[in-house]
């Protein structure tokens, strides 16, 4: 079954398998595209910045990565690909995620591997990791890195096709 997506927010990323990688980051504007290919996965996300104008009035919405004020950077997009069939990734999944620095790829089995996403600085540091299994996201973990145990927050997602 294929699946859509094209989301909102904030990334940075890596890849899977113990294939070669290829990662292409180009700048455009206020935006910087991310991609790796690895075996049948790849990845496409967008990691832009907001304009100097922009008048930030929702700062508490951005719980990972920022305090107080709304981040510099977010995610825009995120396309994930298996054997060119694209991945559902809900907005839920990176949407509240600020500042993002880095992204690496964890295979586990063929059929299970994550995404890592690291966000943030000092005190506002996170690590958010995208649990999929099947071709489907799963779980996402995401805790400050200061205090891993005290600050975290854990969402499961259960699908219709799945």
């Amino acid at each position: 079954m294929k699946r859509i997506s094209q989301v909102l927010s904030m990334v940075v990323l890596m890849l899977l398998n113990s294939c070669s990688t290829q990662f292409q980051m180009k700048a455009q504007n206020s935006h910087m595209e991310l991609n790796a290919k690895s075996g049948q996965i790849s990845v496409n996300a967008t990691k832009s910045t907001f304009s100097e104008s922009f008048e930030c009035k929702a700062a508490s919405s951005w719980r990972w990565g920022a305090e107080n004020k709304c981040p510099g950077s977010y995610i825009s997009s995120m396309v994930v690909n298996i054997d060119n069939n694209p991945v559902f990734i809900p907005l839920s999944a990176f949407a509240d995620l600020g500042n993002p620095r880095e992204i690496r790829m964890e295979t586990y089995t063929e059929k299970r591997f994550a995404i890592i996403l690291i966000g943030g600085d000092a005190a506002t540091s996170y690590t958010a990791k995208l649990d999929f299994s099947n071709g489907v996201l799963i779980e996402r973990m995401v805790s400050n890195n200061e205090f891993p145990d005290n600050a975290w927050e854990k969402t499961r997602y259960k699908f219709n096709y799945n």
